[in-house]
């Protein structure tokens, strides 16, 4: 894993799990080139209800999100 590699996840992280869900406005990224997801908040939070909170399967969300 390259030195660019954990940026980009923290970049793709910090959207959908801190900026669509608990915040009113964008962080900063570290990636100057990075490019916002278009997953809307209402189905980010229904992923994680169904994959992550009921039936506990972290991995499935993941796969599902970055489709």
């Amino acid at each position: 894993m390259g030195s660019e590699m954990p940026q980009q996840f923290d970049d793709v992280l910090t959207e959908l799990l801190i900026d669509k869900i608990n915040l009113w406005f964008k962080t900063f990224k570290l990636n100057p080139s990075y490019i916002e997801t278009n997953v809307s908040r209402d189905v980010l939070v229904d992923h994680i209800q169904r994959h992550v909170i009921q039936p506990n399967k972290i991995t499935n969300a993941a796969k599902e999100l970055l489709k």
